[in-house]
């Protein structure tokens, strides 16, 4: 896989295939929310009147968990397996595009993205959160998380055959980049496990 390291269209075509061929797999390894419904459940008690988007949903948990508590949330993911799996498992609205070409502005009230930026570039990501500032709703807040570390490295847990990229991030470099985009912080958090450190934020647009 390391023979892709410097190609960014090889790395995301490589990733992408990794999560269509294992949407299953997935859907049965992130299945229990529990150690993420505390986290949502800030996040939606923040949230204004309108809907919310769940960026990069893979197969609908967390849309799911928030339509139960009365949120009208849209799932958006590129990998059409995960979104059929949605569809099934947790019915409601779902959109099949790529989070680095956003077609929304200034109409979710929430965005949720819940480990879905990892595998952006340092550009991308900067490109995507200028996005996602602008698809917020006055008073609408921004939820992401991301892994702790430098660089950026390859991950094989559904083998060496289908490799995933994932770009890490000091502390001060994701939130030099949050308020670059337009975000004001609200909340800080970090919580370290055996292998990764994930680190979380909350965001408000500035000036709303």
């Amino acid at each position: 896989p390391r023979v892709l390291d410097g190609n960014w269209r090889a790395r995301s075509a490589a990733t992408f295939r990794a999560y269509a061929a294992n949407a299953d797999d997935y859907l049965q390894r992130h299945r229990d929310r529990s150690h993420i419904r505390p986290l949502l459940r800030s996040f939606a008690d923040r949230l204004p009147e309108g809907p919310v988007l769940d960026l990069g949903c893979g197969p609908g948990f967390d849309a799911h968990q928030l339509r139960r508590w009365g949120h009208r949330a849209v799932g958006l993911d590129r990998t059409e397996p995960a979104l059929r799996l949605a569809r099934t498992h947790f019915p409601g609205p779902y959109v099949c595009a790529d989070i680095r070409g956003l077609p929304f502005r200034k109409q979710f009230a929430g965005v949720w993205a819940c480990a879905s930026l990892l595998h952006l570039s340092r550009p991308e990501m900067s490109a995507v959160l200028s996005q996602i500032c602008a698809g917020l709703v006055p008073g609408g807040v921004l939820h992401l998380s991301v892994k702790e570390g430098v660089g950026g490295d390859w991950d094989t847990t559904y083998g060496k055959a289908n490799p995933r990229w994932f770009t890490f991030w000091s502390e001060e470099e994701l939130d030099e980049m949050l308020v670059r985009a337009g975000f004001d912080i609200r909340e800080r958090s970090r919580s370290g496990g055996t292998r990764t450190t994930w680190l979380r934020r909350l965001a408000a647009v500035v000036g709303q």
